[in-house]
């Protein structure tokens, strides 16, 4: 459960080395740029199909994904 979280900030973890895991994305309509950039997200992250938006780099620099 979100609480009604829709949107995931530009550089919301951006840097956040000790992120590995990320759950409850249902709802989750919007992630913006840099979102996730350079954090140590492992394996792999489910996105909802609500998903809108897809910032550039929301990713980037997460070198544990698969």
């Amino acid at each position: 459960m979100n609480n009604g979280l829709t949107t995931i900030g530009k550089g919301a973890f951006y840097g956040c080395s000790k992120l590995e895991t990320v759950n409850g994305m249902n709802g989750i309509k919007r992630i913006d740029e840099r979102a996730f950039m350079s954090t140590a997200l492992r394996g792999f992250v489910s996105l909802p199909a609500c998903i809108q938006y897809l910032g550039d780099g929301a990713f980037s620099e997460t070198f544990n994904l698969a």
